[in-house]
């Protein structure tokens, strides 16, 4: 099919795109020569760009900005780039919702994670959530997976004359976890624990979901830049596991044989970790 025939000592190297299938290498001495070789056969699958979801609450004043993470899904022998840029949604830059942000990442060989961090405005209107998105393209020595991430800005404002403090947002609390809905498979949620966010440090979020039949589920958290911990919980808040594996190290629970009922996670930061993180729960 291909083959290579340098002079002499050089190289010799054959790069092809090719179909699944079984394939052959020949090697053979030119004409009486005799000698020693390496031979090398090496997979040179792109790694994939991601990036996550963030939300952040607006504050009241200045600025705070919000964090995407954006990571390879395998580390490259070369270095990886990737623009970016922001689009409005019901957040708009015209209404000094963020700052419109442009820019480039770089991977270098070895490196996974890297941060895009666009400033959102803070004020006193009472108004609804609202969102943007940032978009990646033109990668290099890489693909795109998920190339667009949407942030969120939660409302913190409340009405004229109403002293009384705005709920956390939903999975800040027990009673108002993140309804995940029926486990069928598997559910992946990131966001990040342990910020302060106009004037409130978020230390746990909340998630829960519905088992239908017996089964095996299994929670992992990970893609952690400081510690951070996790618990499975019963319907009534009981911790049923937990794992506190120390630095960075990714948090596993594996629950065998659960009965049919709803369930809840917890993620927490260590003391004063801040972290970003990926929360994966699977039925197994």
């Amino acid at each position: 099919m291909f083959e290579s025939r340098n002079p002499g000592t050089r190289d010799e190297k054959i790069e092809q795109d090719l179909d699944p299938g079984t394939y052959y290498v020949a090697v053979r001495p030119q004409g009486s020569a005799r000698g020693e070789y390496t031979l090398k056969i090496i997979d040179e699958d792109l790694p994939k760009i991601n990036i996550a979801d963030t939300r952040l609450k607006e504050g009241d004043r200045d600025r705070t900005n919000a964090r995407f993470v954006v990571t390879l899904d395998n580390p490259s022998s070369e270095r990886v780039v990737v623009d970016y840029a922001t689009a409005d949604g019901t957040a708009t830059v015209r209404d000094r919702d963020y700052q419109s942000t442009t820019g480039r990442l770089i991977f270098q060989p070895g490196q996974t994670r890297q941060f895009i961090n666009v400033p959102v405005f803070g004020d006193t209107k009472v108004e609804p959530d609202e969102t943007f998105t940032v978009n990646l393209s033109r990668p290099q020595n890489a693909e795109l997976g998920r190339r667009r991430a949407t942030g969120t800005i939660l409302n913190d404002d409340t009405k004229p004359g109403n002293n009384n403090q705005q709920p956390e947002p939903p999975d800040d609390r027990f009673s108002s976890a993140e309804n995940l809905g029926r486990l069928t498979g598997e559910i992946v949620r990131t966001d990040e624990i342990g910020f302060t966010e106009g004037g409130d440090r978020n230390t746990e979020d909340y998630y829960r979901f519905h088992l239908n039949r017996e089964g095996t589920v299994q929670v992992v958290l990970d893609d952690l830049f400081q510690n951070a911990n996790l618990q499975f919980l019963g319907s009534t808040g009981d911790i049923i596991n937990q794992s506190r594996n120390p630095g960075i190290q990714r948090e596993i629970i594996t629950q065998r044989k659960l009965e049919p009922g709803t369930y809840y996670v917890r993620v927490f930061p260590h003391l004063a970790a801040r972290t970003p993180y990926r929360l994966s729960i699977n039925l197994i």
